[in-house]
């Protein structure tokens, strides 16, 4: 077995080289033979709209159609609460799912698109189908989460796998993880489509139809057998990866046996055992520490942390942080209001005692800029521009800033939610150094803070709990990244009271002492609600806090009363 892996290693052989005939795709075969059947029965059932879904066959049109179902839900699936529009927190988490679900299936399907492009299609359509029915339904079912949550967290990142050598028999058991997996979809989408039995019976939750199905068959029942069937198969697909992995493994070192045996013939003559080739490869590896196994290993690592950030994306932002259109589109938006008047202020900007004191700080520190801006017919800022020109700056200089701008319209009738802005900032931290990602149990607790109902809750202790707790697990990336500016631009259009967010933001310069946080709120006056905001004494005397207050745009009313007034006893930078 050894000689014949060594010479398929070498030629490094292809999945299903036979193609749709290869013999151990018959698993995969039957889903296809099945699917003209799945597909009449979901026409019976569903909209015009959602049987447009079957024709998504690649997986950029089904993450595309996942995030425009994201994008949506804030316009299209909310309640209202009081005055404010509140978005679905379940639809929300269940969109979540799906991603994280996708990100792990898609390699499964990929490896099946090479033996016919058909296995595509008919996966990324039922996914597709499954996610426009769940979210039309509005419906939150917890055993179909729950499922999607074990096969995901289960599933081995197949794009790593896709690079092993495919035995016959790995080829056979991907087959059957796509099958097992393709037919708990079909089931968990006819489940959704499943109607009450009479109009009587509407108004319960499930109707007389569910109630009966539940009696005769289950759904839990039936969801857990056919997760525990998924669950069977995946693990003999690690098994045998992990046998494949040692195979290729003592395939490279026979491999770099035979070319170091000819510069050292006298040493090796005939057949060397398995014990010394080992011995003398490692001896090997060990003078050479710019070995090609560890870089593959430290490439392996890094794709790894990389696709974690990226399936954790969806829990965090929507907004394109990495796009210099964010922020060149918010700078042409400003300059069309206030001018050019941003060059001046960022020459008084840097005469401010405050800012030096800021930037040259030893400690954590928060610099709190606010203002009355004057120009009519605006929901903007004058002072705003200052935080770009900050940006600019701290980039030329190679330093390391993360930022959120509050409001990027001249109009915004709703305020933003805090943990909306933070999320931001922590995806745009773990984006700085993505290997922070690497460890698994780090990944797996932070992703659980991130689902947790504190984080998305409107109350600041709680949200700043969850962020404390963060930051926590974060320290390894803050010490390696010495210091870190976060900008945030125009806190007073968050969701609550501004004087306590800065209070909360004050709090969690406290978190670590091995690392500096510099922190810049920008905050228009004409929002706030009170003359002044005033910072706790002992981060002022700390040295953790410093203002530039009362700064109005020019050629305001006399009559206009400054709205931010020096407490008694501090210096008005």
């Amino acid at each position: 077995m050894e000689k014949s892996y060594l010479v398929e290693h070498q030629g490094m052989r292809e999945w299903y080289r036979s193609g749709n005939e290869s013999p151990t795709i018959e698993a995969a075969k039957e889903v296809l033979s099945t699917q003209s059947e799945f597909e009449r029965g979901f026409r019976l059932k569903a909209t015009k709209q959602e049987v447009e879904c079957l024709k998504i066959s690649t997986l950029s049109d089904l993450e595309g159609q996942l995030r425009g179902r994201m994008k949506d839900l804030k316009t299209t699936k909310t309640t209202w609460r009081g005055n404010r529009r509140v978005v679905s927190v379940k639809l929300q988490r269940f969109l979540t799912r799906m991603s994280e679900f996708l990100e792990c299936y898609s390699g499964i399907v990929e490896i099946l698109r090479c033996a016919d492009m058909q296995y595509g299609g008919v996966a990324y359509g039922t996914i597709s189908a499954l996610l426009i029915v769940a979210v039309n339904k509005e419906r939150k079912e917890e055993k179909i989460e729950e499922a999607l949550e074990n096969i995901q967290a289960n599933l081995p990142r197949m794009k790593t796998t896709q690079e092993i050598y495919p035995s016959e028999n790995m080829e056979r058991l991907v087959a059957e993880v796509y099958k097992e997996v393709i037919l708990f979809l079909r089931k968990s989408t006819m489940y959704y489509l499943q109607p009450g039995y009479s109009r009587f019976f509407q108004a319960r939750p499930a109707g007389l139809m569910r109630f009966w199905q539940a009696i005769t068959q289950p759904p839990k029942m039936g969801f857990d057998m056919s997760v525990d069937e998924i669950g069977r198969k995946i693990t003999e697909v690690k098994e045998e990866r992990d046998i494949n992995l040692n195979l290729r493994e003592w395939a490279d070192l026979r491999l770099e046996f035979q070319a170091s045996k000819k510069h050292n013939e006298k040493k090796f003559t005939g057949e060397a055992s398995p014990m010394a080739i080992l011995e003398h490869v490692l001896a090997l590896k060990r003078a050479d520490t710019s070995s090609h196994i560890h870089e593959d290993v430290s490439e392996i690592h890094s794709e790894e942390a990389k696709a974690r950030l990226h399936s954790i994306r969806p829990l965090l932002v929507n907004t394109q942080y990495d796009s210099d259109g964010y922020r060149s589109s918010y700078r042409l938006t400003l300059a069309e209001i206030f001018g050019q008047t941003s060059e001046t202020q960022t020459s008084e900007l840097m005469k401010k005692d405050a800012y030096s004191r800021w930037r040259t700080s030893e400690r954590s520190c928060l610099l709190q800029i606010s203002g009355e801006t004057n120009t009519r017919a605006t929901g903007l800022c004058w002072l705003s521009p200052l935080v770009l020109h900050v940006i600019d700056m701290l980039n030329r200089d190679d330093q390391h800033a993360v930022y959120h701008f509050c409001q990027r319209q001249n109009s915004m009738p709703e305020n933003v939610l805090v943990y909306e802005v933070l999320s931001g900032i922590v995806y745009q931290l773990l984006a700085l150094r993505p290997s922070t990602l690497g460890n698994r149990d780090r990944f797996e607790a932070l992703a659980s803070k991130l689902k947790s109902d504190d984080w998305r809750s409107e109350s600041l202790t709680n949200v700043f709990k969850v962020l404390t707790d963060i930051f926590v697990m974060l320290t390894e990336l803050f010490e390696k990244l010495g210091t870190v500016y976060i900008l945030l631009d125009r806190v007073d259009r968050c969701s609550g009271s501004t004087q306590r967010l800065i209070e909360k933001l004050l709090e969690l310069l406290t978190v670590g002492d091995t690392y500096r946080v510099k922190i810049l709120v920008v905050v228009s006056m004409c929002r706030v609600g009170q003359d002044e905001i005033e910072a706790p004494d002992e981060y002022i005397k700390g040295g953790n806090y410093v203002e530039i207050s009362g700064w109005d745009e020019p050629f305001s009313s006399p009559a206009r009363k400054s709205p931010l007034r020096p407490k008694k006893g501090r210096r008005k930078s």
